[in-house]
Formats: structure tokens, sequence, C-alpha cells
């Protein structure tokens, strides 16, 4: 063995290492999808948090609106792949703090009732 690879080896080996550097991007990319969710339940639920009973805009949650306004901007393409993917994760991290919400209160409600029985 002298150490040497054939052109065959070297071009399988190149296949290997940008099917390699295609799946690590794939995964960073979901990793940052996944923090845009989670970044933008915090942010909303802070947001909602902070403002209390004013949270509502047209009668509407914040949460509710803000989620269905970025999912839709990011489903409709308003923007590059990337930023697209962003929005849609950040919508449904919204979405998910309405829906959280929703059955916190739904539940709240149905202990009250439960104990008036």
């Amino acid at each position: 063995m002298s150490g040497h690879i054939t052109q065959k080896e070297a071009q399988q080996h190149a296949g290997s290492l940008a099917r390699l550097r295609a799946s690590a991007k794939e995964q960073a990319s979901k990793v940052t999808r996944t923090g845009a969710g989670v970044g933008s339940a915090f942010a909303v639920a802070y947001l909602e948090g902070r403002r209390g009973e004013d949270s509502k805009v047209l009668g509407m949650d914040l949460s509710l609106l803000i989620g269905v306004g970025a999912t839709v901007a990011g489903m409709y393409g308003v923007a590059d792949k990337a930023t697209n993917e962003l929005l849609e994760s950040a919508g449904v991290g919204a979405l998910c703090v309405y829906a959280s919400n929703r059955g916190r209160d739904m539940g709240a409600r149905a202990k009250a009732e439960a104990a008036t029985k």
C-alpha cells in the first residue's frame, strides 16, 4: 500500500463528504428553526404577560394575531426560503402560546366547575 488513492476512491470520498456537508447544513437549519419557534413562544408569552388584559388587538389575542400573520407570511413566501422558514417557525411558536393559554383557561374553568358540583 503506497498511501495513494485512485481517482475512483477520491470521487467516492468527495461524494461522501458532500453528503455529510449537506446533512450537517440541514441539521443546522432544523436547529435554527426550532430556536425561532421556541424564542418566538417565549417573546410572545412575555409580551402578553407584560401587557396583561391589554394584550388584545382588534379583539384578537396578540399571540393569535402574530402567529397567524407570521405563519401565513412564511407559507406564502414573502422573502427568501430561509427567512420564510424562520417566519413560519416563529408563527407556529406564537400559535403554541395561544393554544397553551386557551388550554390552561379551559382547564381552570373545568376545575372550578367540578369544585362547585
